[in-house]
């Protein structure tokens, strides 16, 4: 695969969930200060839906393609806004880590599909890459604190000549 159309729209075809996103080892409920909150919020705001598995598993949302006429059809907008007022009334909050969480849960409601794990490299901010692995990605995730354009950051050389072609436009 050496198309990022190529590579999302596979995802897509089976005509399934809102995203498409790599899958991630870790487990779902990693995210959540309050599972049973979130378990019940869910719940809630999404009448029908199987129990959420805090056990199951996750994917990441720094590369995601969104379906976007689903996105209207489901009433997404609709849905991030209740999960996000809902979040800001808890004490001290429902999850943590920004963004990641709220899209999991987006992606538990409406569903979601993997992408093909062999166009991706992550990891790029929390290690140094010592394979080839990144010669046959189609995306390049520079996850992790250690981004490639902070001070003591992992893969500059992965990240730069990308850098410089932004800095031509």
């Amino acid at each position: 695969m050496d198309d990022l159309w190529e590579a999302a729209g596979a995802a897509f075809a089976d005509g399934g969930g809102l995203f498409s996103a790599f899958a991630e080892p870790g487990r779902f409920g990693r995210f959540y200060l309050d599972e049973g909150a979130v378990k019940r919020l869910m719940q809630k705001r999404f009448q029908g839906l199987p129990e959420i598995d805090m056990e199951g598993e996750s994917f990441n949302d720094g590369v995601i393609a969104i379906d976007l006429q689903r996105w209207r059809d489901v009433g997404a907008a609709q849905a991030v806004a209740g999960l996000m007022r809902a979040h800001r009334e808890a004490e001290p909050g429902l999850w943590k880590y920004g963004t990641q969480p709220l899209t999991m849960l987006l992606g538990a409601a409406y569903g979601w599909s993997r992408l093909d794990p062999g166009a991706y490299c992550g990891d790029l901010g929390f290690e140094t890459v010592v394979d080839q692995r990144w010669e046959q990605a189609v995306f390049l995730h520079f996850d992790g604190e250690l981004k490639p354009w902070r001070p003591g950051g992992l893969n500059k050389e992965l990240w730069w000549p990308y850098a410089e072609l932004a800095q031509a436009f």
